[in-house]
């Protein structure tokens, strides 16, 4: 008989260190997500925690605007992350820009260009056959070709 599949939380608690590494991550989550809830308008959009090394949180931003303002309201951040995490004492604010990617260019095909003469020859082909759906439909053809040459 085939064993049953461990669900995720059953491997993660079999495992000590898998234990500790998902105890971590989740306590990286909630602070962070507090950090981003204590921080003022837009600013949250535009942060990002880093990580929490003893005493000193590091928070990166996109721009040197948004550090600006986390450093503006810094002591107000401390405070509302010191109570739930009063081992916090410092913040490390880094500037690391977002590489702007350029949106793709798609090549547009040059129109073509259809002379008097290729009508002509398109014209002339269809004279010539004797399908009377194939010379119609070719007439057409001569026609459009008519009205885009240059």
């Amino acid at each position: 008989m085939a064993k049953r599949p461990q669900s995720i939380r059953q491997v993660l608690n079999a495992d000590e260190e898998l234990r500790r590494l998902h105890q971590n991550i989740s306590q990286q989550q909630h602070l962070a997500n507090q950090v981003k809830d204590s921080l003022p308008g837009q600013v949250a959009q535009h942060c990002h925690v880093i990580s929490l090394d003893g005493n000193s949180l590091r928070i990166v931003t996109d721009s040197s605007l948004w550090a600006a303002k986390i450093r503006f309201s810094e002591p107000q951040l401390l405070a509302s992350i010191r109570r739930k995490y009063p081992q916090v004492r410092d913040l490390q604010i880094a500037t690391r820009p977002i590489a702007k990617t350029k949106p793709l260019r798609v090549a547009q095909r040059a129109k073509p260009q259809f002379t008097a003469k290729a009508t002509q020859h398109v014209e002339n082909a269809a004279k010539s056959l004797s399908n009377e759906q194939l010379k119609h439909a070719m007439q057409r053809l001569a026609k459009t070709l008519g009205k885009l040459t240059d």
